[in-house]
């Protein structure tokens, strides 16, 4: 490990470089510019901060989440790029290492709880490991909300016939949206109705018969492989087939890959 320190003012802020993360401290000892050792100082390099720019370049109070590409040396590039950086261990339930969205959590938004933020909860809440990098809308009694809107939401295991540690777009479920079951929803809907396994993270408008309509919106389905004729394997835009649509198959439309190649939200 290696500490490094730029000096400003009358504060220096020092910065640790460690199992390829930097880490940051504050001083008010003003330190010569040079480098020196992790144990010459006794900094612990745990922490995980958003920021390279650091308090003196931002002018802000460094409790701010920011963007920041990490420095130019950290990123091996032009420290131009815009990068994600997850926060503490401690807070997002991961290792530190993963590049997550995250809201401060409830105390640092002093918020209402009723934003789309994106949160990689913790692993109670998501009924996941609090690695994935996942869309939630606070819980229901945290979003004090009518249940209506679209919100991305890992919900738990017994709502999306899943495993609880997909990334799922889902509306509420129909008692829940009070809704005509027209609107375009993410939802992972069960095996039975999807034809599917029930475990791919899919786009679907309800069935024809819950939409009530004419089969010519705009739905992501992942149909079989005998409907689409093709081999599953591709990602495509597929509305009912055209006998279905009655149209002329120029829409645009969509389909999900079968299970063995879903799209997967990656951490960077």
């Amino acid at each position: 490990m290696v500490y490094y320190h730029i000096r400003f003012a009358s504060l220096s802020y020092c910065f640790i470089w460690t199992h390829g993360i930097f880490v940051e401290k504050h001083s008010t000892v003003i330190l010569f510019d040079r480098r020196i050792t992790v144990d010459e100082k006794g900094v612990d390099g745990r922490e995980q901060v958003w920021s390279s720019r650091k308090e003196e370049e931002e002018g802000v109070n460094g409790r701010e989440q920011v963007w920041s590409s990490r420095r130019e040396e950290e990123e091996g590039g032009n420290g131009r790029e815009q990068v994600w950086s997850s926060r503490r261990e401690e807070e997002e339930g991961g290792n530190g290492r993963e590049q997550v969205w995250s809201s401060r959590r409830e105390e640092e938004e002093g918020g209402n709880g009723r934003e789309q933020v994106w949160s990689s909860r913790r692993e109670e809440e998501e009924g996941g490991n609090g690695r994935e990098q996942v869309w939630s809308s606070r819980r229901e009694e945290e979003e004090g909300g009518n249940g209506r809107e679209q919100v991305w939401s890992s919900r738990r295991e017994e709502e999306e016939g899943g495993n609880g540690r997909e990334q799922v777009w889902s509306s509420r479920r129909e008692e829940e949206e009070g809704g005509n079951g027209r609107e375009q929803v993410w939802s992972s809907r069960r095996e039975e109705e999807e034809g599917g396994n029930g475990r791919e993270q899919v786009w679907s408008s309800r069935r024809e018969e819950e939409e009530g309509g004419n089969g010519r919106e705009q739905v992501w389905s992942s149909r079989r492989e005998e409907e689409e004729g093709g081999n599953g394997r591709e990602q495509v835009w597929s509305s009912r087939r055209e006998e279905e649509e009655g149209g002329n198959g120029r829409e645009q439309y969509s389909v999900s890959l079968k299970r063995y190649s879903i799209l997967r939200v990656r951490n960077s």
